[in-house]
């Protein structure tokens, strides 16, 4: 690679990396991901990040993390964007295959259309079929195209549902009507620590 061109990538990192802590002060110091990923040849920067805690003894099952080519505080303009997203969810404890997937399926419903549901409810249980067990620091990441969503995993899961409404609604799981918390979807809306 060309020195000058090394050198103009250098700066264009350090300036994405700028942008993104000045937006997300409080999240510098927990480095858990980088502050951009490129796929697909495309940038996307962190948007917001969060920890989501089940029951009344706020046990943490994941930390997630938004990331979007323009970032945004908008859920709705997120939602309905076709600029690629990205939705990584690192696990604090381990979690079965089952307990996953039956959130998945409740969340799923409670913020899918009636409209739309049964269709999209066989993509739900295509991708749902591929979530393994999980441990402690593996990964999902869901890759959201205009028209496709992409599942892929720290264990090496790598699955596409080809359909622009599923992965909206999948997306609503965090991003709709009813989140796991308020809270969680603020943060990965970049609008609370």
């Amino acid at each position: 690679m060309p020195r000058n061109v090394f050198l103009r990538s250098l700066l264009i990192l350090g300036m994405l990396e700028g942008y993104v802590w000045g937006r997300l002060p409080e999240l510098k110091d927990r480095h858990l991901y980088p502050p951009f990923m490129e796929r697909a040849g495309h940038i996307l920067l962190l948007n917001g990040r969060g920890i989501h805690k089940a029951s009344i003894f706020k046990v943490k099952i994941y930390e997630i993390s938004l990331f979007l080519e323009n970032p945004s505080d908008d859920a709705e303009s997120i939602l309905s964007s076709s600029q690629q997203k990205m939705i990584v969810l690192k696990f604090l404890r381990q979690v079965e295959a089952e307990q996953l997937r039956i959130a998945f399926l409740d969340a799923f419903q409670e913020n899918c259309p009636p409209s739309l549901c049964d269709h999209l409810r066989g993509y739900l249980d295509q991708m749902n079929s591929k979530v393994p067990d999980l441990r402690e620091n593996d990964q999902l990441e869901f890759e959201f195209f205009e028209n496709k969503v992409i599942l892929r995993s720290s264990l090496g899961i790598d699955f596409e549902v080809k359909n622009p409404d599923f992965g909206k609604i999948l997306l609503s799981i965090w991003l709709g009507s009813d989140p796991p918390s308020q809270n969680l979807k603020k943060q990965i809306l970049g609008v609370a620590p």
